[in-house]
């Protein structure tokens, strides 16, 4: 019963509560009105009382006598109940207190109720008794509850229905994540068919979904290979054929105009200046930062046992505090996500110390002012060429 009634409760009303209990409790072949559960109780009244002579005889008999009397009442009960059923004159002036209009509407209401009232009902039972078992046999089985129950009853649907309104809150959360989860299983394999080298996938979620997927032994195969950052650049230059580039580009300036002839120069004239310098692309990827001369960083130590540093101590320390903890990410066996994520943020380190703000915000130090990069050291009037070395 309470998985019926929970999901009907939308109050925390104990009133209301208790009224919805007592509908739930219903059967639904005896959903009578209050008018109709009184003509029931008032026509199964007057039997007992026509009856009650019989009643008390059959109190007092014993033997075959009983079995006769019991029969008796039967078919006294048979005669008065069954529309078909007749009575013989004696028994017939014995029930002419019942009122025979009454009866009849009492016979149809609530499929057989009225027999169940008197077969159930005790032979000395009261007006009352029997006005109360009329209403108990209007509930079902499972729904008949005692006075004193019907409190706890409500406090453990008011919890029923907290733990109901969870459950479809989760379900619906379950629903949505497995709406999501197809959708984008459904954009993993079109941006899989679409796959072509140097593609770039905005996305990292769907990225790593596709890698997953189609890009590692544990998923459907190994049928690409992608990577994030500076490694994955680093490994297109070292197959980029500088030979088969440069022919390519002299064959796009001699056939086009216009901006794609001028871009297609410059992009020549570095791809020449590899082939003659014997340099290869991915040696611009560095894979260790050099690190300055203490003399072009200085330290120095003020009263008091402080110290007043370059700005380049800063940003270097930065460097190397997140390059230590990227190597045990990678010892401790770390996720893919955790560690890129790591990689990220070394990456912006060395952007930093470098060229500090010309990606996004700027390094900050004491009173929130910008830290010096090396480029900042190198550039303006006050760089180390124009105030040191040129005069």
């Amino acid at each position: 019963m309470f998985l019926e009634v929970a999901p009907q409760i939308t109050t925390e009303d104990s009133k209301k509560i208790r009224e919805l209990v007592r509908n739930s409790a219903i059967r639904d072949d005896r959903r009578l009105a209050p008018k109709e559960l009184d003509t029931v109780a008032n026509v199964a009244i007057q039997i007992r009382e026509a009856l009650a002579p019989l009643y008390k005889q059959l109190a007092k008999a014993s033997g075959s006598k009983k079995g006769a009397i019991t029969k008796h009442i039967n078919r006294v009960l048979d005669g008065l109940l069954d529309k078909k059923g007749k009575l013989s004159e004696e028994d017939a002036e014995t029930v002419t207190s019942v009122d025979q209009k009454q009866l009849e509407k009492a016979r149809d209401l609530g499929k057989g109720l009225l027999r169940e009232v008197l077969e159930q009902a005790e032979p000395t039972a009261s007006a009352d008794d029997l006005r109360e078992v009329t209403n108990d046999l209007c509930l079902r089985t499972d729904g008949k509850i005692a006075k004193e129950d019907l409190d706890a009853i409500v406090q453990w649907l008011v919890k029923v229905r907290e733990a109901y309104q969870d459950i479809e809150a989760r379900k619906e959360d379950a629903k949505e994540a497995a709406v999501d989860s197809v959708r984008r299983l459904e954009e993993t394999w079109q941006l899989f068919k679409e796959l072509e080298p140097k593609l770039i996938v905005n996305d990292e979620q769907i990225f790593r979904e596709l890698k997953d997927r189609f890009g590692s032994p544990y998923g459907f195969g190994v049928y690409f290979q992608g990577g994030m950052g500076a490694e994955s650049i680093r490994e297109l230059l070292k197959d980029l054929d500088l030979k088969a580039e440069a022919k390519s580009l002299r064959e796009i300036i001699r056939s086009s105009k216009g901006q794609k002839q001028q871009r297609a120069i410059k992009r020549l004239k570095v791809v020449n200046a590899f082939i003659t310098s014997e340099n290869r692309p991915e040696w611009m990827v560095l894979e260790a930062i050099p690190v300055i001369p203490p003399e072009l960083r200085p330290m120095v130590q003020l009263d008091g046992g402080r110290f007043a540093t370059s700005d380049l101590n800063d940003l270097y320390r930065r460097v190397i505090n997140r390059n230590n903890r990227l190597k045990r990410l990678l010892d401790l066996g770390a996720p893919e996500i955790i560690v890129n994520n790591e990689k990220r943020m070394l990456q912006e380190a060395v952007d930093a110390l470098f060229d500090n703000g010309r990606r996004g915000r700027a390094v900050t130090g004491p009173g929130n002012r910008a830290l010096k990069s090396l480029s900042d050291m190198l550039k303006g009037k006050q760089g180390r060429f124009r105030q040191n070395l040129l005069g």
